[in-house]
């Protein structure tokens, strides 16, 4: 079938995503893992709050201190990847870990949360 509206580019998304070099696609990873990182973290909480105030969980403050330094290191992790600056050389080398390090201590941190439930 033809194309209806050939003058009208396939979607903005496809044309923007395309503009994109792959440090901006890494620094947008870091700035969507930063916008969901309270979020979750405090969904974590409320859920286990939820759980252990009429359950009453044992406590394990080692859980809590995983939560809490996983929780720092991934905010760190996440504001040098969103926003060291993009011209320096060593800045874009270190964006691509610097997410991934970032993302799994978000996970880390939610785990650790939920875990100590059990």
């Amino acid at each position: 079938m033809a194309d209806p509206f050939p003058s009208r580019p396939e979607s903005r998304t496809t044309a923007r995503a395309a503009g994109r070099t792959a440090d901006q696609r890494w620094r947008l990873a870091a700035r969507i893992g930063l916008a969901t990182l309270a979020p979750a973290f405090a969904a974590a909480v409320i859920v286990m709050l939820n759980y252990c105030v009429p359950n009453d969980c044992d406590a394990r403050p080692e859980l809590s201190y995983v939560a809490w330094w996983a929780f720092g290191v991934s905010a760190s992790a996440g504001l040098f990847a969103s926003f060291a600056p993009q011209r320096f050389y060593r800045s874009q080398r270190a964006r691509p870990p610097m997410t991934l390090l970032h993302w799994a201590a978000q996970l880390v941190s939610v785990g650790a949360v939920l875990a100590y439930m059990r």
